[in-house]
């Protein structure tokens, strides 16, 4: 089966979309451009799509952004008719044991152990080259909602 995990994001970066098949990491792509994304779903048969749903953010732009971004995305898919679950955060993450906010330190301190906590987790389960967090994010995204695929 071919699925997709997307960590969407705001117009500032590229949304990170994983295409995995049989679990496995086939690619990863970053774009913002809506057309290019319907040709990435079209050109790997994508069969089902997890998308991050999002988080509360303590800015309401950046949630607004985020829901507008995530929105484009179910657009695409409900024109391709492809099956799509939205994930929330604690979901896939509890799956893959990412450790929770660690109070013990700043918040830069803990911004930087969590990208590495995601990448190394995100690397080691995919034995792919992952460049950043994002890219991180959309392969575990991906790998949990291949868990309900089986």
């Amino acid at each position: 089966m071919i699925i997709a995990g997307i960590d969407p994001a705001t117009k500032a970066k590229d949304h990170a979309i994983s295409i995995l098949k049989d679990n496995k990491v086939v690619v990863i792509y970053k774009s913002h451009n809506i057309p290019e994304i319907n040709e990435i779903f079209l050109k790997w048969g994508v069969e089902k799509v997890y998308i991050e749903n999002q988080f509360f953010s303590v800015n309401p732009k950046t949630l607004k952004d985020l829901a507008h971004e995530t929105g484009k995305i179910m657009g695409i898919l409900e024109l391709l008719e492809t099956p799509y679950d939205l994930v929330a955060p604690v979901s896939w993450q509890a799956y893959h044991n990412i450790p929770r906010k660690d109070k013990s330190l700043s918040a830069y301190n803990w911004k930087k152990q969590h990208q590495s906590d995601l990448i190394y987790k995100a690397t080691l389960l995919s034995n792919y080259v992952i460049k950043d967090d994002d890219e991180a994010c959309s392969v575990l995204i991906a790998l949990y909602g291949g868990q309900f695929e089986r």
